[in-house]
């Protein structure tokens, strides 16, 4: 009996024995399972590309360019194909337009916006500037503009529009070699972060105000040079042309401009009057061909004419978005500098969205507040009349090609004024828009609904993405 007893407790003791050991094991291997799993999501492409360091893609014709001397071209799959006159761009999104923010990184990230939007919404697009020195041993902050990109994967998805802004009056003269490697850094971070970029170099070049501006010459030369490297190697990368809006075009007629005598200032006087001013197109010397340029941007804000030494705040006049994108319209009054003033080569829109089919987006806009100022509307009403202006269905119906809108969010002095741009430091500003979201999000593409492919193609999801997921 004894010895029986023994021999059933026995038996319990080592089943016990045998079924713990196989759930430590069990355990054991899930955790295993686990943690390459992680590993091998972290090191996996997010964006396949088939393998290879530098790769040919396809042309604007969809032909794969192998002339470029990369050693590994992508297979065809990568390619971006555009067969007919109404084809999409590089990352050009089907119907509907990137909503998103510049950012004072300092402060501010990707991840603490969602938050300050209440995680109701995620922004589609995201804006960093970098500057690059040709002359310093090490041009580019590339450690910095990665860290940009590991941001924005970090909420899901979402493009950055990455503005680079060259420090030398002749960006032909930049090396080779350097736009090989920024090529290669897009490339890389489009692959690792699964972040496709909008390639924003050299800005606001028709402005005196950076050391290329005036001077198209070089600048189209630099900006084609990049475009070639750029598309030697990723197709998940596209190149914006974005200049100032040229309304009040040349700005100031006595800083920067090129002698007569220049190549520069031949191309700048459009009308052969000898002179470079408010009648000269402000837009097509600058521009690099079609052939170079996927998008086209332009900087856009609501700037009142107000007192330099008492402003108040204005609201926006009614047209005021739609006058200076097309050049014409009552919000223009007081600002041309003749009756003879050529709005058809003011006609922004017309001039590269319509005749040119590339799709437009405001690289940067707003309507900045006077925060010290006695009189005006408030900073609601003021603010939401101007992203009223810019992301209504109607605003957009009209202009079908506007595909990007990115906020100013920014407070600074200038002119020795405290003035915000930003629609989430207020909160007044910030529930106003939470409230109008309903209205904004059918319009948009949120940065979490959307997936990319190595070709540069946008598609639109209903589901809402895994981080990791392309």
């Amino acid at each position: 009996m004894a010895s029986t007893r023994r021999l059933i407790c026995g038996f319990f003791f080592w089943t016990k024995v045998f079924f713990s050991i196989c759930l430590s094991l069990g355990i054991l291997a899930f955790f295993s399972w686990r943690i390459y799993y992680l590993h091998m999501a972290a090191i996996a492409p997010k964006i396949d590309f088939g393998g290879g360091a530098s790769n040919a893609n396809g042309g604007t014709s969809g032909s794969d360019p192998s002339g470029s001397g990369s050693t590994a071209p992508v297979p065809e799959r990568c390619y971006y194909k555009c067969t007919s006159a109404n084809c999409l761009a590089r990352l050009e999104p089907p119907g509907k337009i990137f909503f998103g923010f510049h950012l004072d990184w300092q402060i501010d990230t990707p991840l603490n916006m969602t938050n300050k939007l209440n995680k109701q919404y995620t922004p589609g697009i995201w804006n960093a500037f970098v500057q690059l020195d040709p002359a310093a041993a090490n041009p580019l902050n590339k450690d910095l503009i990665n860290w940009h990109a590991q941001q924005v994967e970090l909420v899901n998805g979402g493009v950055l529009e990455l503005t680079i802004e060259p420090l030398t009056a002749d960006p032909s003269t930049i090396r080779a070699s350097i736009f090989t490697d920024i090529a290669d850094m897009c490339r890389n971070i489009n692959e690792k972060y699964g972040v496709p970029i909008l390639l924003r170099w050299g800005h606001e070049m028709n402005g005196p105000w950076t050391q290329y501006g005036l001077r198209p010459t070089g600048y189209k030369a630099g900006f084609q040079a990049l475009a070639r490297a750029v598309r030697a190697r990723t197709n998940a990368t596209a190149m914006l042309w974005s200049p100032n809006v040229g309304i009040t075009y040349p700005f100031n007629n006595n800083q920067n401009v090129p002698a007569a005598t220049t190549a520069d200032f031949r191309a700048l006087d459009t009308n052969g009057d000898g002179l470079l001013n408010n009648l000269d197109d402000p837009y097509t010397p600058y521009y690099p061909g079609d052939d170079y340029v996927d998008w086209v941007g332009i900087s856009l804000y609501w700037y009142p004419d107000v007192s330099k030494t008492n402003p108040v705040n204005i609201a926006p006049t009614a047209t005021f978005f739609r006058d200076y994108l097309t050049g014409t319209g009552p919000s223009l009054n007081g600002q041309v500098v003749a009756s003879s003033f050529n709005a058809s080569v003011h006609n922004f829109y017309q001039m590269f969205a319509v005749d040119r089919n590339k799709p437009i987006i405001l690289s940067e806009s707003g309507a900045p507040y006077f925060l010290d100022a006695a009189a005006g509307p408030g900073e609601v009403s003021l603010k939401k009349n101007w992203w009223e202006q810019v992301l209504s269905t109607s605003t957009l119906s009209t202009f079908p090609k506007v595909k990007g809108y990115v906020n100013f969010e920014e407070a600074k002095v200038e002119d020795g004024f405290r003035k915000s741009w930003a629609l989430t430091f207020s909160p007044d500003v910030r529930n106003a828009m939470l409230a109008d979201l309903p209205n904004i999000a059918p319009l948009t593409i949120q940065g979490n609904r959307m997936k990319f492919d190595c070709a540069g193609t946008v598609t639109v999801t209903n589901n809402l993405k895994k981080r990791g997921e392309l």
